[in-house]
């Protein structure tokens, strides 16, 4: 699902690229009328553009993407409503040489852009506290390791059944959900799945179907650490 949307946000993107391009030409080679069409086409698209990104970032394992998609919308929706207020839409229609009624093609002087203004950053610095607030929280529980006395962790085999690219980064060293498939570990078998911070010399020990020595926490089997020879991830 998430490469479908991502697929089709770029192709309306390329789409809505292509036609924003042909705008400045309407006069020159492209009569007006085409240009109004042009100019609704690529707002058009524009937006599915958006919406299918949206739809590729909810769909993400990563919680911090997730949560990106509140800023991103509320900017979006924001940017929408001061061109409207503005009149920049009127302001451009009127340019192509389009029917605009009695409206006049002046952008609006009347509307208070201060006020629009912190509404826009004040509304996506707010939505971005959850953001910010997991990404924290997320960094702390992926070095939460650096103070574990791993000499209380019993050691057991596992084997790496899927690993995900989550796109992210702590300290410049990147993320990835590994699924460890666990055979036997105090009287039955399980599979854990977690975040691993992988270092670029060690990503050749994260390959599908490798069997790994896991260092597991008695009293919470969830809780898992990969050991190699360079150390434990």
């Amino acid at each position: 699902m998430k490469i479908k949307l991502r697929r089709l946000t770029m192709i309306f993107g390329i789409l809505s690229g292509i036609m924003g391009a042909l705008v400045p030409l309407v006069g020159i080679f492209i009569s007006g009328s085409i240009g109004i069409i042009l100019l609704k086409s690529v707002v058009v698209f524009f937006v599915l553009t958006m919406v299918f990104m949206m739809g590729s970032m909810l769909v993400d394992s990563n919680i911090i993407i997730k949560l990106t998609v509140l800023p991103i919308t509320y900017l979006i929706i924001m940017v929408g409503y001061i061109i409207y207020q503005l009149k920049v839409h009127v302001f451009l229609i009127g340019a192509l040489g389009g029917d605009i009624g009695n409206a006049t093609m002046e952008i609006g002087g009347g509307v208070s852009v201060a006020k629009l203004s912190i509404m826009l950053h004040g509304g996506t610095l707010i939505l971005c506290i959850p953001l910010i607030i997991a990404a924290i929280v997320k960094s702390l529980k992926l070095n939460k390791r650096k103070n574990i006395d791993f000499s209380t962790y019993d050691a057991t085999e596992g084997t790496i059944s899927n690993v995900v690219d989550t796109h992210t980064k702590i300290n410049r060293v990147k993320s990835y959900k590994i699924t460890i498939d666990i055979p036997y570990y105090q009287g039955e078998a399980y599979q854990v799945t977690k975040d691993f911070l992988v270092p670029m010399h060690m990503i050749h020990t994260i390959v599908l179907g490798k069997k790994v020595t896991v260092k597991v926490n008695p009293k919470k089997r969830e809780e898992v650490y990969i050991q190699n020879e360079y150390g434990i991830l």
